[in-house]
């Protein structure tokens, strides 16, 4: 349940960020921000979107990025560096929907996915969303930024705590 409330506040934030750029300066994300050394949340542009689309992770090559997966298929080595090439772990589809006939309008739809970084450091983190930003199917790409909700929302339902489905058991 956490996590699907964590994804929903990032999905959420980067939406509002995306609107917000577009009458607003962008914010330039500094090491001094509060995110996750290892995470790259990227929204592609609605063209190279669609429902529950397979990912081609060869369109992000030219940003320098490879999976594990490809980089093993290709023989590249982790004592090489990897060739210089950024490599990812894992790029999950945040925007997965189980049942994609339920979407009202396929043409406003845009993906957003989770890029998890081979190497944790936010140096790392800051290039690979610098070298993102500079292909034409990504619209943004921004760190993970940390937070807590816990604080933020204080119900006063004395039966809160009983509800349903809070803890993860459904």
């Amino acid at each position: 349940m956490k996590r699907i409330f964590f994804t929903l506040i990032l999905i959420l934030s980067l939406v509002f960020g995306l609107f917000a750029t577009q009458t607003l300066s962008r914010y330039i994300p500094t090491l001094e921000d509060d995110f996750a050394d290892n995470r790259v949340i990227v929204t592609l542009r609605q063209e190279y979107s669609d429902v529950n689309k397979e990912i081609d992770t060869n369109s992000f090559r030219p940003a320098n990025i490879i999976t594990v997966e490809d980089a093993a298929r290709e023989g590249l080595a982790e004592e090489n560096n990897f060739g210089g090439l950024t490599v990812v772990e894992s790029i999950e589809d945040l925007m997965y929907i189980t049942n994609p006939s339920k979407i009202i309008n396929r043409e406003t739809f845009a993906q957003i996915l989770l890029f998890e970084l081979r190497e944790n450091s936010k140096e790392n983190v800051l290039k690979v969303i610098e070298d993102l930003e500079n292909l034409d199917q990504v619209l943004a790409a921004e760190p993970c930024y940390n937070f807590t909700t816990e604080d933020l929302i204080t119900p006063n339902d004395t039966m809160f705590n009983q509800q349903w489905g809070l803890n993860g058991n459904y």
